[in-house]
């Protein structure tokens, strides 16, 4: 509103640190935090919001001519964390699963060469240091802090992209995710040096907001027994439910899940998914979407984060990213397993509709 811009027009991404605060006084309700945390956290959401205000302001006052281009390479920081066993689904590492090893690359640069900017993606949780408690921005901070060093006075940015089943391969502390961070950095920097793509001067933008069923809610006196467990989780979880939705044929609304997809240049299109999309998203996407002389980049974690994404398969495989994530994400129930049909129909739908203008 302060500057004209269509909420449509932005994209927000965050690279999903497990070494932040939680965001909402609500979030540490569910938790079972000491409400103060809840306080503290509203304070440090308005101070987010001020200094992405300014960073908009501070954009647009020093615009200027700019040649964009985009390139990739891979880097094998990720492993898929679903581990098939006897007793079902584990979160564990399971080289055997799907990862998305890819690395996109935008790059800005000014008309006399220099550069001005990267963003850079990878599908990979930022859990390297594990529950730390320290404010950092793990391996995805690391890199960025490594190619802002190599390259003074360019700006580099993360966008998370379908890591909602993977993790990195070396855990640790501080040093691991240092080593994480350079390791990504490397690969970025391989695409800077190398030919790319350059991007002409067209941007085009389409959104769909659309509704996610969720799956029948647990008969109410399943819900009155989980109510009274000894896992606070599963406790609250029940209770909001049963607060919530108190009839026996009482269903909660569909999940407003968010979409955005935007064509740069002609030659790449950028796929912006809310939530924590699991690997296959991206996989399918670009196989099925990209050209020969068109690129293909999918991010997750997107304009809302607070549910994992799962596909058909996931959620017919059970497991923490399909089903049982939901009591910590404040989810009433799993998502229907159509979900990956609308949402892959929806981004055809908007990839058609951006290009064909």
């Amino acid at each position: 509103k302060n500057y004209g811009l269509k909420s449509s027009n932005l994209l927000l991404n965050v690279s999903h640190t497990h070494g932040g605060p939680m965001l909402s006084a609500q979030t540490v309700a569910d938790w079972g935090a000491d409400p103060v945390w809840g306080d503290r956290a509203e304070v440090y959401v308005r101070d987010v919001v001020s200094k992405v205000d300014e960073l908009l302001k501070n954009a647009i006052e020093k615009q200027q001519p700019a040649q964009v281009s985009f390139g990739r390479s891979t880097c094998a920081l990720a492993m898929n964390r679903r581990l098939p066993t006897p007793e079902g689904m584990r979160l564990a590492p399971n080289p055997n699963g799907p990862t998305d090893h890819d690395v996109p690359v935008l790059q800005v640069r000014s008309v006399k060469g220099e550069l001005i900017a990267v963003a850079f993606g990878y599908a990979c949780h930022n859990t390297t240091m594990g529950g730390i408690p320290l404010l950092n921005g793990d391996y995805a901070g690391y890199a960025r802090h490594k190619l802002e060093t190599d390259h003074p006075g360019a700006v580099a940015m993360f966008l998370g992209g379908c890591g909602g089943d993977q993790d990195p391969v070396l855990r640790g502390g501080p040093a691991e995710a240092e080593q994480n961070g350079n390791l990504l950095a490397t690969a970025v920097e391989q695409t800077l040096n190398a030919q790319s793509t350059s991007l002409p001067a067209r941007l085009k933008i389409a959104n769909a907001t659309i509704p996610l069923e969720f799956a029948a809610l647990p008969p109410r006196p399943d819900l009155e027994v989980r109510a009274q467990s000894g896992n606070g989780f599963v406790a609250r979880h029940a209770q909001s439910i049963l607060k919530n939705w108190p009839g026996p044929n009482d269903h909660p609304p569909a999940y407003q899940y968010p979409i955005q997809v935007m064509s740069l240049g002609d030659q790449l299109t950028l796929i912006a998914l809310g939530g924590e999309p699991v690997a296959d998203y991206s996989l399918r996407l670009k196989k099925e979407l990209s050209g020969q002389e068109h690129a293909v980049w999918v991010a997750g974690y997107s304009n809302l984060v607070n549910a994992y994404i799962p596909n058909r398969r996931v959620l017919e495989e059970g497991g923490y990213e399909g089903t049982e994530a939901i009591i910590y994400q404040s989810l009433p129930a799993p998502f229907r397993p159509e979900l990956e049909d609308q949402i892959v129909s929806t981004v055809r739908k908007l990839f058609d509709q951006i290009h064909s203008k």
